[in-house]
Parts: structure tokens; sequence; C-alpha cells
């Protein structure tokens, strides 16, 4: 009869411990949670959600780019056809005026010619410095350098935010979703790629010219 009793008393303090630290636990688990959070930490569950979050985010702040992007190469195409038309136009210009050009180079006369930029600003200002003049054939070419550096990596932007939906439709099984999504990303850097090779003709050429208009009106400066 003893012995049955200090089993179920041991029972009763067994569990009466158990629920002691139950309750310590929990008490040490909600001050540990409070302090995380006074110090900006956040439990790893709660983590896993902000990355979540942050990962579905940008996900469709990249979703909204598409439209831009896709805007902004349709533009640069047309004004790398402007540009292309330009240059022909400077070509032909430059190539009609050539002869005049050398002859004021050879008599040392600087004048006035359509087709040479440089040239003609020199001409407006005779006290223009090298480094002046460099700057302003710099800014000529401005525009061209730029979409021919820009204009790929908008095409590769456009290649990459439909891999996202592609590669979700190649999960479901969706093979429309993926053509659709592909069509779009290769039509994109495709576009990218002419846009560039358009430009960097005009601006490697225009370059060259720029550069021995420099070198003329070195020519041309002590007599100025």
């Amino acid at each position: 009869m003893r012995g049955m009793l200090s089993s179920k008393q041991l029972h009763v303090n067994t569990d009466k411990n158990y629920s002691h630290l139950h309750s310590y636990c929990c008490v040490c688990r909600s001050l540990l949670e409070s302090r995380c959070m006074q110090f900006g930490h956040l439990p790893m569950s709660s983590n896993f959600m902000n990355i979540q979050y942050i990962e579905s985010m940008m996900a469709d702040i990249s979703a909204m780019l598409m439209t831009p992007v896709l805007l902004v190469i349709i533009a640069l195409f047309v004004y790398a056809i402007f540009a292309l038309g330009r240059f022909v136009s400077l070509y032909s210009v430059r190539k009609k005026n050539a002869i005049r050009y050398m002859r004021q180079i050879e008599n040392k006369q600087a004048g006035w010619l359509s087709g040479y930029p440089i040239h003609n600003y020199f001409v407006t200002n005779p006290r223009a410095s090298e480094d002046e003049l460099e700057v302003y054939a710099l800014k000529k070419l401005e525009n061209l350098r730029i979409v021919t550096r820009v204009s790929p990596m908008l095409g590769l932007i456009a290649t990459m935010i439909p891999m996202g939906p592609a590669l979700q439709s190649l999960a479901d099984g969706n093979i429309q979703g993926i053509s659709e999504n592909l069509i779009i990303a290769f039509a994109a850097v495709i576009w990218g790629l002419v846009i560039a090779t358009l430009t960097f003709w005009p601006a490697s050429v225009k370059k060259r010219w720029f550069a021995s208009e420099l070198i003329n009106i070195r020519k041309l400066k002590p007599e100025a």
C-alpha cells in the first residue's frame, strides 16, 4: 500500500515538475522573442516570410519594367535609323567639300564648310583651346556612344524578364507559355544588337573624322 502511494506521489511530482519546466520554457521563449524584436532581429520563420515577400515584390517590379524597356528599345531603333540617315547625308556633304577643305588646310586659311563640325566650331571660336575642341567633339559623339552601349543592356534586360515566366510555364507543363515568353526574350535581344550595330559604325567613323579635323586645326592655329 505504501509502495503504491509512493509511486502515485512520484508521478504527481513528476507532472508538476514537467508543468513548471514547460512554463519556464514558454517564458524564456517569449523573453527571447521580445529581445530579438527590440534589437531588430526576427525569428527564423519571420525572416523566411520577409525574404519570400521581397522576392515576390522584386519579381512583380521586374514584370512591370518589361513594357517600358520594350518602348525604349523601339524608340532607340527609330533613333538609330535617323542617325544612320544623318550619317549618310554627312558623308555625302563631306565628300562634296573635301577638296575645298584640303585647300584651306594647305593655305592655312580657315573658312566655314558644311559637313565639318569641329572645323566650323574652330572658325566660329578661333581662341578655343585644344581641350575645348576635344570636349565639343565628344559632345557631338555622345548620343551615338550612349545608344551603342545602352541598347545591348536593354536587350539583355528584356531577355531576362520573360525567363522567369518561361521557367514557371516549364514547371507547369505549359509549352505554349514557354514559347510565347522565349519569342519575346529573343526578339528583344536581337533588336538591341541591331540598334548597337546601326549606331556603332557611324560613331566609329565620325570619331575618325573628328580626330582628323582636330589634327588639321593644330596646323591652322599658328596663323589663326
